[in-house]
């Protein structure tokens, strides 16, 4: 029975794994104020009118004639009193000679969920970049088109108070007002295309890397169970060191060498954490219990929970689920274990492959087409590295359960009672 229910958690929390953003940034993802483009990183909440009930406003003529007032915010929706027709968008418009409820129209969808972000170039010489973002309703305007609105945000690094918003009249329409700012929120605040371009160039060598550890973690991870806890601490410095340096420091044009140093030193570091740290078996299985738990709360929000599209209900589930499977670490240790180093084993092995082979989706595309309605599928290939990290998992399942039969109770048990 306790063996049919470890292999069941493995692949609810394996499928949590296969449909979030674990690995690789998109081109285009966003969430809330975050947004990542060409693997960079902007905050917009710069941007954002401070206090309650405040938002920006533009006054703008539509038709040659009449008088429009605009409000807008970005990354939450105005407040109730510039609701529209039960719609509460990031931006609306009025005809400033009629009350507001009567001439009234959206420019963006309930809560701004058709928000469009894209870098993009000016014409001129310099092609200086900016942000775009741009929002399109379902309200006709004319002939085909539909009302919506689009800001463009340059990066001024000096300009660090509210920000000054103008009409860009040069490409405003009665049906699509454009509105541009220069500030700080505009200015990137990372950078991981460095340290994507440093993988993608050694991808045999990370690759392999990657294979050796989620071998180790399928047939080895429980029956040694120290080496496992001070390997995946090592992992973990490795990737949080790299990922600070190249998203806060390094520039995209570091040279490899520099990639190469301050890798070796992240081992070193990471080696004398994950040395330390497989002296506490306790804490490490309790930690690996937490990431258990953290794969079902995943699960359970791209499953039901996204529908609520709040990013604290994905933190509550983690949470929730987490600290209850650190506390059944307590009383279920070899489990705990096995479910823990399948499901890491199997994602390490077969991503190791994918990265020398191709043809694995990233992970934030699928988690931000899936988001936004506009998922239309995956291709062939994903699926049969899904297929393999599945028979991967299973496997390495079994055979820690056939290892620890084998081995008899008092001896699986020793190692974490002694501690």
């Amino acid at each position: 029975m306790k063996s049919s229910l470890c292999i069941l958690l493995a692949c609810l929390v394996f499928a949590s794994a296969t449909n979030i953003p674990e690995g690789g940034l998109s081109s285009q993802f966003s969430i809330n104020c975050f947004h990542t483009l060409d693997y960079t990183f902007f905050n917009l909440e710069p941007l954002r009118k401070q206090g309650d009930g405040e938002f920006h406003t533009m006054i703008r003529t539509v038709g040659g004639v009449d008088e429009y007032e605009v409000n807008f915010d970005f990354c939450e929706a105005l407040p109730e009193v510039r609701s529209c027709k039960d719609v509460s968008p990031l931006a609306v418009e009025s005809n400033r000679e009629e009350q507001f409820a009567d001439s009234c129209r959206q420019l963006t969808k309930h809560h701004g969920q058709d928000q469009d972000v894209s870098l993009q170039k000016t014409d001129s010489e310099n092609s200086e970049r900016f942000i775009q973002i741009s929002h399109t309703t379902n309200l006709q305007c004319e002939g085909e088109t539909n009302f919506g609105v689009t800001f463009e945000i340059f990066c001024d690094k000096d300009q660090q108070d509210l920000p000054v918003f103008t009409e860009n009249v040069a490409k405003s329409t009665d049906c699509r007002p454009v509105f541009r700012t220069h500030h700080n929120g505009g200015c990137q605040v990372g950078d991981l295309g460095a340290l994507w371009r440093f993988v993608e160039a050694n991808s045999i060598i990370f690759g392999i890397a990657s294979m050796v550890i989620g071998f180790y973690n399928l047939i080895l991870g429980r029956k040694f169970i120290k080496p496992t806890i001070g390997l995946i601490f090592l992992v973990t410095v490795v990737a949080v060191i790299m990922f600070f340096f190249y998203v806060f420091f390094l520039p995209r044009t570091t040279a490899k060498w520099v990639g190469w140093l301050i890798l070796s030193i992240s081992v070193v570091l990471g080696g004398i954490v994950g040395f330390f740290a497989s002296k506490l078996v306790r804490i490490g299985v309790i930690v690996l219990g937490f990431w258990a738990g953290v794969g079902i709360g995943l699960l359970l929000n791209n499953l039901v929970f996204y529908h609520i599209n709040h990013v604290s209900v994905v933190w509550i589930l983690m949470g929730v689920f987490g600290l209850t499977l650190s506390v059944l670490s307590f009383f279920w240790y070899n489990y705990i274990v096995i479910i823990c180093t399948s499901i890491l084993g199997s994602y390490f092995f077969v991503r190791g492959i994918a990265l020398m082979a191709g043809g694995y989706p990233n992970e934030f595309t699928i988690y931000s087409s899936i988001r936004n309605n506009s998922f239309q599928g995956m291709p062939g290939t994903f699926w049969a590295y899904v297929a393999g990290m599945v028979v991967a998992c299973a496997l390495g399942i079994i055979i820690q359960l056939f290892i620890k039969k084998r081995e008899g109770k008092k001896e699986t048990d020793d190692v974490y009672k002694r501690v």
